[in-house]
């Protein structure tokens, strides 16, 4: 590879309208002529990610020329640890970044994942655009509330609901970073599928609803996915399979005007098939939409992995 690799990157983002972000994807894989490779610049605070055990001699070298905080993480279904530290100063505490003028708390020692997604950073930005004061926005599979954060920053009522406390909490404290009092909002530790049913048993609507889930996942749960009760036990989310029944419940309670953001990292659903299961979502819910495809932000130069779609309802 080239010695001067991150510098040509970063200069083919000079000109995007990401370069006012302070978090960004610096080099992308084999957009970037490194395949494998990804790097991510969260405030000047790098990360790389890697699908193998060793990253190239060169690479190295120019990021310890560089003096940046830089962290490794390797891509891999078993790996759950941090990342870990590779070369320049140790970032030991949390810290924040700025993105559509809005402020999330990044953490490199909280586990695999820091904080943020930053290739939904558009799609923030489209809830903001798309939110109006009083509306309630529904953001299932929360994570670390980035969505709520973007609608309540444009004067909406935000319902965070997520089965992990931590990231919920992790929520509470974005929330008080841009100045916007937690206690304004909700939040749901619960299972989504679980909960969409409760909302539409009480008559309980929304005007945006964000469903961003797990390619994969198992949970505890005394319902099936149909809804129907049970024993306890576990089951397990495959959104390949799933997804309409996802898209059916939330089509549900979602008001006439509204909208519904889908998006989905799986690689084994092809663009056709993720269209085909929001259509039969709807389909389901006896709804009908218009499906409005989005593209990934600019700086993910690699060939897109993520689907992204806004469902716009009668």
């Amino acid at each position: 590879m080239h010695s001067n690799m991150l510098n040509i990157a970063e200069q083919k983002r000079k000109d995007g309208k990401f370069s006012t972000q302070s978090a960004f994807r610096l080099l992308d894989g084999i957009g970037d002529n490194l395949p494998g490779i990804t790097i991510d610049s969260f405030a000047g605070r790098l990360l790389v990610q890697s699908e193998g055990d060793t990253l190239p001699p060169a690479l190295v070298q120019e990021l310890q020329s560089r003096g940046a905080p830089t962290y490794w993480k390797k891509l891999s279904i078993d790996q759950k640890q941090p990342p870990a530290h590779l070369c320049g100063p140790k970032v030991d505490e949390p810290f924040l970044i700025e993105e559509n003028g809005l402020m999330f708390e990044i953490d490199f020692a909280a586990g695999y994942s820091q904080g943020i997604f930053i290739d939904q950073r558009d799609n923030r930005r489209r809830v903001i655009e798309r939110t109006r004061p009083r509306h309630r926005v529904l953001n299932t599979f929360a994570y670390t509330c980035g969505f709520s954060v973007a609608a309540a920053s444009a004067g909406a009522t935000s319902t965070s609901l997520d089965l992990s406390q931590t990231y919920l909490d992790w929520g509470r404290r974005n929330l008080e970073h841009n100045g916007i009092d937690p206690q304004s909002q909700y939040f749901v530790r619960g299972d989504t599928l679980e909960w969409l049913d409760a909302f539409a048993r009480k008559g309980r609507t929304f005007h945006g609803i964000i469903l961003d889930p797990p390619t994969f996942s198992r949970v505890n749960s005394n319902k099936s996915r149909r809804g129907k009760s049970k024993a306890k036990s576990s089951t397990t989310w495959r959104v390949e399979r799933d997804l309409p029944l996802l898209v059916e419940k939330a089509a549900l309670v979602v008001e006439p005007g509204g909208w519904i953001l889908c998006s989905s990292n799986c690689r084994k659903m092809s663009p056709a098939e993720f269209s085909a299961n929001l259509t039969t979502g709807c389909r389901a819910a006896g709804r009908k939409a218009k499906v409005v495809h989005t593209k990934m932000p600019l700086d993910f130069t690699a060939p897109a992995y993520l689907h992204n779609a806004w469902l716009e309802f009668e």
